[in-house]
């Protein structure tokens, strides 16, 4: 318990440093002028179980692993919270749409699997969100898909995991 205190404890300290570094950020900013037309997003590649039913890391499908921070703030747009979970594969047309000129827009060389996040594409309820873990220690691919409440997490060395989030958060 005294282990898991104190790394809780580290990574919050380490959450409050990273919000002091995004404020010098959005004052400095505001400082040069450049606020009023420039686009942030802030993310993370995975969460951290920290010590959560025993468990480090992110080496599993849990919420607590799943679950990062993604914000996109652009001048001129109101704010508001996805209601549908979102994907990291969705960043790249995100950020190609915001890098776009309206009078040409960027196309990408091929195909994507994701969708800006801007659009109204990216709303539409019970679009699934897809992960795959392949990582140190995997003896074979453990995939999940997410569609509104409803986790599936599937690894052929584990039995098959169905979670209703609405009815379980905390994956019961």
């Amino acid at each position: 318990e005294e282990d898991v205190r104190r790394s809780r404890h580290a990574y919050y300290a380490m959450v409050s440093y990273v919000d002091d570094q995004v404020g010098k950020l959005l004052d400095t900013l505001d400082e040069m002028n450049l606020a009023d037309n420039t686009a942030i997003v802030f993310t993370s590649d995975h969460g951290d179980m920290l010590g959560e039913r025993g468990l480090w890391y992110k080496w599993m499908f849990y919420e607590g692993a799943m679950r990062v921070p993604l914000s996109i703030m652009v001048p001129g747009r109101a704010s508001g919270e996805a209601a549908e979970p979102v994907s990291l594969v969705d960043l790249l047309p995100t950020l190609l749409k915001l890098a776009s000129p309206a009078h040409a827009p960027l196309e990408p060389v091929s195909a994507l699997d994701g969708v800006d996040l801007l659009s109204t594409a990216a709303r539409s309820p019970g679009r699934p969100v897809l992960a795959e873990m392949t990582g140190d220690g995997t003896f074979s691919p453990c995939l999940m898909v997410r569609r509104g409440p409803w986790k599936y997490v599937f690894c052929e060395d584990d039995p098959p995991m169905l979670y209703d989030l609405a009815t379980d958060p905390h994956e019961h």
